[in-house]
C-alpha cells in the first residue's frame, strides 16, 4: 500500500513538472524578461577577438566564458547568427528544467512535498 502511494506521489509530481516544462517550452518564442542580446554579444565580441577583461571590464563577460563553446558552436555549424537567440533560450529552458530536477531529487529525502514545491517554484522564476 505505501509502495503504491509513493508511486502516486511521484506520478502527480513528474507530470506537473513535465506539464510546466512543456508551457516554458512553448514560451520560449515569446521571449524572456532579460537582457538576452548582451550576454550572446560578449560571446561574440571574443570570437572577433576582443580579450576578457582587457578590452572592457564588466561582470557579465565572466558568465559570457561559460557560453562561449556554445556560441562558438552555433557559428560553425550556421555560419550566421540567425535564430541564435531562440536556440539559447530553448538551451536555456532545457538547462533550467535539469536544475530543478536535481533539486528535487536531492531535497526529496527531507520533505518530498516541500521538494516537489520548491523545484515546480524554481521552474517559475
Amino acid at each position: 500500500m505505501n509502495n503504491k502511494r509513493e508511486t502516486t506521489k511521484y506520478i502527480i509530481f513528474f507530470i506537473l513538472f513535465f506539464a510546466l516544462w512543456i508551457v516554458l517550452f512553448w514560451k520560449c518564442k515569446f521571449g524572456f524578461p532579460l537582457d538576452e542580446s548582451f550576454y550572446i554579444l560578449f560571446c561574440y565580441r571574443f570570437i572577433n577577438g576582443d580579450i576578457p577583461v582587457l578590452h572592457e571590464w564588466n561582470p557579465t563577460q565572466f558568465f559570457a566564458i561559460w557560453i562561449y563553446p556554445f556560441v562558438w558552436a552555433y557559428y560553425k555549424i550556421f555560419k550566421s547568427s540567425e535564430q541564435i537567440i531562440l536556440v539559447f533560450r530553448y538551451l536555456f529552458t532545457f538547462i533550467w528544467g535539469i536544475s530543478a530536477l536535481f533539486f528535487f531529487y536531492r531535497f526529496r529525502k527531507i520533505s518530498f512535498w516541500g521538494a516537489a514545491a520548491a523545484s515546480l517554484i524554481f521552474m517559475v522564476f
